[in-house]
């Protein structure tokens, strides 16, 4: 974009502005011109922005901007965002864009990042976590702009399930000292060697605090409600791996709670199963696929990537199978195993695929106590 051309598009511009703003000063009619003003700058942004040859970056609009509530000489709050690396020349094009930007008389706050870094932030910075939950795309990569979006209610529910556990932590401190200084559950009934103790303590607790809970939520309509929250995530990765709504935080927790006081494990051992259930979730909720004859040969004990996306499927009876979380002998026991061809899988649940709901934090946040929607049966309807 010449000089020529900016300078008539700032005009331009300004005219209009000046319009929207005398009309809300006297008119106070406030939704008309969010709508109108938000309108405008969106035009104004994705014509400065086309003039650059910046295809694997995108724009999005985030704060007060992002939910089109810009209020007259507010700030712009944008993010430009790509996936991994951008080239000198892309550095280039952002800052002149930037300087397009305010020589147009738009105040804009800017941010420049990768996809890892924005994650970062979120996880990191209150004020950036709640600009990005109302983010909303502008211009440019829509592939990178929905990595971002999916991101966002994952990490939020990541937040909120440390948040619950670190803040109930002491509970588990209480009841394993309990336990141990009262030699109360399961381990305690014979003398064993301390690494049959550890071994029968990590086990009854991937037991009681995993596979008996992720049961009784698939099998019981309103937890089933509130775990449908994880359920609903159509892109699984690391991320969906702790994408628990807080009431299912909550729960989770009461079921480790009462494993505790079954296997009566010392809070030693409670930290080695916690910590080897994280490294469990985030290894079967990957993006990876192994060759088939690893994934298989891992299955026959531990629960493998394959065996636990299955799960993941969007319909009956896939969904109620395979609950295991570190070790799958719990589902080849108790007949809930099951395989099905990882190239099939589709994710999600049947009756919620509304995929905008299920990437709204919102949407998300009252999932629970929406009415109940019976699954469909089986899968033999459906077609790729």
């Amino acid at each position: 974009m010449n000089k020529s051309e900016l300078t008539e598009l700032k005009k331009n511009f300004l005219k209009q502005y000046n319009i929207y703003c005398k009309r809300f000063l006297e008119n106070h009619n406030s939704k008309d011109y969010l709508k109108k003003q938000t309108k405008l700058v969106d035009q104004i942004l994705i014509k400065i922005w086309k003039s650059f040859s910046v295809d694997n970056i995108s724009l999005v609009a985030v704060g007060g901007y992002g939910r089109k509530e810009l209020f007259p000489y507010s700030d712009v709050d944008i993010l430009i965002i790509f996936e991994k690396e951008i080239s000198k020349d892309e550095q280039d094009s952002i800052s002149q864009f930037v300087t397009n930007c305010w020589d147009l008389g738009l105040k804009i706050g800017h941010s420049v990042r990768n996809i890892k870094e924005t994650k970062y932030e979120f996880k990191k910075d209150i004020t950036t976590a709640t600009n990005l939950i109302e983010s909303r795309f502008i211009v440019g990569s829509i592939s990178v702009f929905n990595k971002l979006k999916h991101a966002i209610p994952n990490f939020f529910f990541t937040s909120t399930t440390i948040l619950i556990n670190f803040s109930l932590a002491f509970l588990l401190l209480k009841s394993s000292d309990w336990v141990s200084n009262n030699y109360f559950g399961l381990i305690h009934l014979y003398d064993f060697p301390l690494w049959i103790k550890v071994m029968l303590g990590i086990l009854l607790l991937d037991l009681v605090g995993a596979y008996l809970a992720h049961y009784v939520e698939h099998n019981v309509k309103p937890l089933w409600m509130i775990h449908l929250v994880h359920h609903s995530d159509h892109k699984v990765d690391t991320t969906t791996a702790n994408r628990h709504h807080p009431l299912e935080s909550l729960i989770r927790f009461s079921f480790t709670l009462f494993g505790v006081f079954v296997s009566g494990a010392p809070i030693g051992v409670v930290m080695l199963y916690q910590s080897l259930s994280i490294i469990s979730t985030q290894f079967t909720h990957a993006n990876i696929k192994l060759s088939k004859k690893l994934d298989k040969f891992i299955r026959y004990i531990f629960v493998s990537p394959d065996m636990h996306k299955i799960h993941h499927h969007f319909r009956l009876p896939y969904t109620d199978k395979n609950y295991g979380n570190i070790f799958s002998i719990w589902d080849r026991i108790f007949g809930t195993f099951i395989y099905y061809d990882r190239e099939k899988i589709k994710y999600g649940v049947d009756v919620f695929p509304d995929e905008d709901k299920n990437s709204n934090i919102k949407d998300l946040l009252v999932q629970p106590f929406q009415k109940y929607q019976k699954p469909t049966l089986s899968d033999e309807n459906y077609k790729e």
